[in-house]
């Protein structure tokens, strides 16, 4: 989905403004340029896409932080960045109106524990996809999202304790970043796709905006237990501890792709079925229409579908063309040209059969 899916391209240009955007904020760069180009990323970034906005708002601290300047320079660091936020908000929803048949918005207040759980399951996707029965690829997802979120979680509490160390904060606070991004985003899905089902959130697409969390946990433990390798209070003990743990979740998580990469195989071929079907029901949508099969495989609204596929069809873009009256031969001819085939075809094998028997063999007969 991620590749094919033209919608889907827009969807890597936010988390680019954000990597882009922290490497920036790492660099030697001074005050000025940094921010006229940070702020430029995550205007790019906001006009993307909703989840664009995050940009601003992960990015901000990560600035703040390794920005070599006064408390008054950052103070008017982040206010500046701080008025381009809500200005880009601001333009962004001006005159925004809900889509049809999306659900509302309060879904995740009536049902706060179904968020809480689709939030989860959007974070653990990328270890538990879509790919098969529902029960599976929930549970998988539910436990490798639980595990990478409480991962993050202990990762930032063990920043928050050993704040006062310069060279740990900077070294962490890009992945940081990068998490917080997979959360923010997820938070934002779980808002506004709950309505949909806790199943929706495990839909492929969103591998896009969740798997960022997985790698920034993964640096993340390798600085922390770097770090605790150094300390002196009981830092042997908690050191092996901490490795034996990370060792084990990672196993785990590693184990259960066996299962959901299987299935996964399974979907790309149900998959693939589905877009057959769809292929097949579409191509006939001006002569003999298969509701269902539009409504289940294309798309819902079966007035749209039509007007844009003669719209595409028109311009060349589908390839055979859409089936149409004037297209189709009438059922006597089609009968007619049927019958031609098959006398054309007796022909060939009588000719052939007179050329491999022979004169002699002709006359005995």
């Amino acid at each position: 989905a991620n590749w094919l899916w033209g919608i889907q391209l827009v969807y890597f240009v936010p988390i680019a403004c954000v990597t882009t955007g922290i490497l920036v904020a790492y660099s030697g760069l001074g005050t000025t340029p940094k921010f006229v180009t940070g702020a430029s990323l995550c205007v790019v970034s906001s006009f993307s896409s909703a989840n664009g906005l995050v940009a601003w708002v992960v990015l901000l601290p990560v600035f703040l932080l390794l920005l070599r300047a006064s408390g008054r320079t950052r103070w008017r660091f982040a206010a500046a960045w701080t008025v381009l936020l809500v200005a880009s908000a601001a333009l962004y929803f001006y005159g925004y109106e809900s889509p049809p048949g999306h659900p509302s918005l309060n879904e995740a207040l009536v049902r706060p524990f179904h968020a809480v759980v689709y939030l989860v399951a959007f974070l653990g996707s990328p270890f538990g996809v879509r790919a098969g029965p529902d029960v599976v690829s929930g549970v998988t997802a539910g436990v490798a999202g639980v595990v990478v979120l409480a991962a993050f979680v202990a990762s930032c509490a063990y920043v928050w304790r050993f704040r006062a160390d310069r060279a740990l904060v900077e070294r962490t606070s890009g992945w940081i970043a990068l998490g917080a991004y997979s959360i923010t985003t997820g938070i934002l899905v779980a808002v506004g796709r709950l309505g949909f089902g806790v199943g929706q959130s495990l839909a492929s697409r969103y591998t896009t905006f969740s798997l960022y969390l997985s790698v920034a946990v993964i640096f993340l433990a390798a600085i922390v237990l770097g770090h605790l390798r150094w300390q002196e209070t009981d830092a042997p003990r908690l050191a092996s501890t901490s490795r034996v743990a990370l060792g084990a979740a990672s196993a785990a998580l590693v184990a259960v792709q066996v299962p959901v990469f299987v299935l996964g195989l399974r979907a790309m071929e149900d998959r693939s079925d589905e877009l057959l079907r769809g292929r097949a029901c579409l191509h006939l949508i001006n002569v003999a229409p298969d509701r269902a099969c539009l409504v289940e495989n294309v798309h819902p609204d079966l007035e749209l579908l039509r007007l844009r596929a003669n719209q595409l069809d028109e311009m060349g873009f589908l390839r055979p063309p859409l089936a149409s009256p004037e297209r189709s031969p009438s059922p006597a001819k089609a009968e007619r040209d049927s019958l031609r085939g098959q006398l054309r075809r007796s022909l060939v094998r009588l000719v052939a059969w007179s050329s491999d028997a022979g004169p002699a063999a002709r006359f005995s007969r």
